[in-house]
C-alpha cells in the first residue's frame, strides 16, 4: 500500500514551492491562506501536511514554552522536513493532532461511497475549530483537500472564513483546477503552483515507494503518468498497467483483432465493484492517445512503444484528437451514468477501427 499524504515524509520535485513557503516564514511574512495547485496526484496534500508539521514543530510548547508566535525562530532550516520519528509527525500521521483539522470528502454511510462534494455544514464546523485556543502549538492549521470538491454554498462559507481570518490561523487549500474556484477565494490566497515531475524524479518516487514494479513496466508507467507520482503509484498498485498492456496487445495485429481476447478484457473491466479499475484503465487509454497526438504533431514515436501505430496516426492529428474526445466522453458517461462498461470497451475498439480506416 502507498502512504497517505499525512503519512508521507518525502516531497520530491517540489523544492521551489517548498523554498517559497520557507522564505516567507524566514522573512516573517506568512499569508494566512495558501492555495496549493497542480494536477491530481502531484503531491499537493503531501506538501500541505509537510507545511503543517513544520509550523507545529517550530511553535510547539515543548520547545518554546514562552513563545507562541509563528515567526519567532532561532535557526534557518533548509527545508520543511520533520523527522518521521518526531511525536508531531506521528500525531499528524494518525490524525490525532489537536491543532490540525482536515476537511475532505467523506463516505456516505448508506453505501460507503465518497460523497460528491464537501458540504457547507462541514465548512461551518471549521469556524469553531479556528476560534479555539491552540492546544499544543502557537497556531491552528486547516487543510481543505481539495477545494475542487466544495459545493457552491461550501465555497461561499470558506470565503467568509478567508475574509475574516482568526489570529494564529494557517489555511491550506489544495486544488486541481484553480480557475474553477471562486475568483474571490483565489484572490485571498498566496499560490504555490506545483509542476509535473520529471521522468527521473518519478523513477525516484517509484523506487522509494512500497509498490513492487517490474523494471520492464517502469518506463511505460513513467511515460503515461503525466508527471504525477500519485497517479503512477495508483496505476501500479491497482495493476492497471497489466490491463492496459492487454489493450495494446489487441492492437498488435491490427486490423485483425482477437475477438475472444477482446471480450475477456471487456469482461474484466465490467465486473461489478471494479468501477475504479475501469476508470483508471480508461484514463490510461486516454493518456496513451494524448501521447500519440503529441508525438504525431512533433513527428515522433510514442515513448516506450514497440511499434509506431502508423496505421492510427497516418490520418493526421485532427482525427486522433477526435478519437480522444469520443473515448474521453464515453468513459465519463460510463462512470457517471452507470452505462454498460463492456459495451463501452467494444465501442472504443470500433471507434479505433473507424479512425484507422478513415
Amino acid at each position: 500500500m502507498t502512504l497517505l499524504p499525512r503519512e508521507n515524509p518525502l516531497l520530491i520535485g517540489h523544492e521551489k514551492a517548498e523554498r517559497r513557503f520557507l522564505n516567507a516564514w524566514q522573512l516573517d511574512r506568512i499569508p494566512h491562506a495558501w492555495l496549493i495547485s497542480g494536477p491530481e496526484g502531484i503531491g499537493k496534500a503531501t506538501l500541505a501536511y509537510r507545511i503543517a508539521r513544520f509550523i507545529f514543530l517550530k511553535n510547539t510548547k515543548r520547545e518554546q514554552p514562552q513563545k507562541s508566535a509563528l515567526l519567532e525562530h532561532t535557526n534557518s532550516p533548509q527545508n520543511l522536513e520533520v523527522p518521521n520519528t518526531d511525536p508531531i509527525f506521528r500525531k499528524i500521521a494518525s490524525g490525532g493532532h489537536p491543532d490540525l483539522l482536515t476537511i475532505e470528502r467523506t463516505q456516505n454511510e448508506k453505501d460507503n461511497r465518497l460523497k460528491s462534494n464537501i458540504s457547507v455544514d462541514e465548512i461551518r464546523s471549521c469556524i469553531n475549530f479556528l476560534r479555539l485556543t491552540p492546544a499544543e502549538s502557537g497556531w491552528r492549521v486547516l487543510i481543505v483537500d481539495s477545494a475542487d470538491d466544495l459545493s457552491i454554498n461550501a465555497a461561499n462559507g470558506l470565503l467568509k472564513i478567508l475574509e475574516e481570518p482568526t489570529p494564529r490561523t494557517l489555511i491550506l487549500l489544495t486544488v486541481n483546477r484553480p480557475l474553477q474556484l471562486l475568483a474571490t477565494i483565489r484572490s485571498r490566497c498566496c499560490t504555490l503552483k506545483l509542476q509535473p515531475l520529471s521522468n527521473d524524479e518519478l523513477v525516484h518516487v517509484i523506487q522509494q515507494s512500497r509498490v513492487q514494479i517490474e523494471p520492464k513496466d517502469r518506463e511505460n508507467l513513467v511515460n503515461l503518468s503525466g508527471g504525477s507520482p500519485g497517479r503512477a503509484l495508483t496505476l501500479a498498485e491497482e495493476n492497471i498497467l497489466a490491463l492496459f498492456n492487454e489493450f495494446l496487445a489487441l492492437l498488435e495485429n491490427f486490423p485483425q483483432i482477437d475477438a475472444e481476447k477482446l471480450h475477456k478484457l471487456a469482461d474484466k473491466l465490467s465486473v461489478s465493484g471494479e468501477e475504479k479499475t475501469f476508470s483508471l484503465t480508461m484514463e490510461l487509454i486516454c493518456s496513451w492517445l494524448s501521447s500519440l497526438i503529441k508525438n504525431a504533431s512533433l513527428g515522433k514515436h510514442h515513448p516506450g512503444q514497440q511499434q509506431s501505430y502508423n496505421w492510427l496516426t497516418e490520418n493526421g492529428v485532427d482525427r486522433l484528437v477526435e478519437l480522444w474526445e469520443k473515448i474521453e466522453g464515453l468513459s465519463q458517461r460510463a462512470i457517471h451514468q452507470s452505462l454498460d462498461r463492456k459495451h463501452i470497451i467494444l465501442t472504443i475498439f470500433g471507434l479505433i477501427k473507424s479512425t484507422a480506416k478513415a
